[in-house]
C-alpha cells in the first residue's frame, strides 16, 4: 500500500505530530514545516474514552473489555462489538470482518439477556481476508502471509462489498 502511494507522489510522514495547519503548510509540534496540497490524517483505529470514563473495565488501549459472549466483564447489562471492544484473553485485529461477524451474536445475546435465555459465544475465525482499495483501480489482497496487488483484487473487493451492502438496501416497493 505504501509503495502504491509513493509511486503516485504521495508523501507519507510517520509520527508527524501536527501542531498547526494553515494555508497549505503543516507545522509539527517540534517546529518542522511541511507544505501540502491535501493533508490526510491517519491515526488508526483507537477506541473512544467513553468506556474508561464510565467506570467500565477496559483494555490497555481503552476498549470495552468483554468476554466471549461480547458481554462487559464488569456489567452484565452492557454488551459491545466491533472496533470499540477487546475480548479478554483473545486479542483481535481491528478489522471489519470481526465487527460484521459479531453482529448476529451480539443481536442474539442482547435478546437473550432480556429474555433470560442462554447467551452464545462469539468464535472469531483465525484467518481473514483483507482487501484494500488502493484508489487507482487496483487493490491489495491479503490473507495470512499471502499478499497480492492488482486490478483483480479491486474487482473482487468491489464485488464482495456491493453484494454485502445489497443485503441492507431497502426495496423501492
Amino acid at each position: 500500500a505504501e509503495a502504491s502511494l509513493t509511486q503516485r507522489g504521495i508523501r507519507i510522514l510517520r509520527n508527524f505530530r501536527v501542531g498547526a495547519m494553515a494555508q497549505g503548510m503543516a507545522r509539527s509540534r517540534s517546529g518542522e514545516e511541511v507544505p501540502f496540497d491535501v493533508a490526510i490524517l491517519t491515526i488508526g483505529i483507537v477506541p473512544q474514552r467513553a468506556f474508561g470514563d464510565s467506570g467500565l473495565e477496559t483494555s490497555e488501549d481503552g476498549a470495552l473489555l468483554v468476554d466471549d459472549k461480547l458481554q462487559s466483564v464488569s456489567s452484565a447489562d452492557v454488551f459491545g462489538g466491533g472496533d470499540c471492544i477487546a475480548i479478554r484473553g483473545n486479542p483481535l485485529d481491528r478489522v471489519g470482518v470481526y465487527a460484521v461477524r459479531e453482529g448476529p451474536v451480539l443481536f442474539h445475546n442482547l435478546l437473550a439477556r432480556i429474555r433470560g435465555t442462554p447467551l452464545k459465544p462469539f468464535r472469531p475465525q483465525k484467518r481473514y481476508l483483507l482487501i484494500l482499495n488502493l484508489g487507482d483501480g487496483s487493490g491489495l489482497f491479503a490473507r495470512g502471509s499471502w499478499v497480492w496487488k492488482g486490478r483483480l483484487a479491486f474487482v473482487w473487493k468491489n464485488y464482495l462489498d456491493t453484494r454485502f451492502m445489497a443485503k441492507f438496501q431497502l426495496s423501492g416497493e
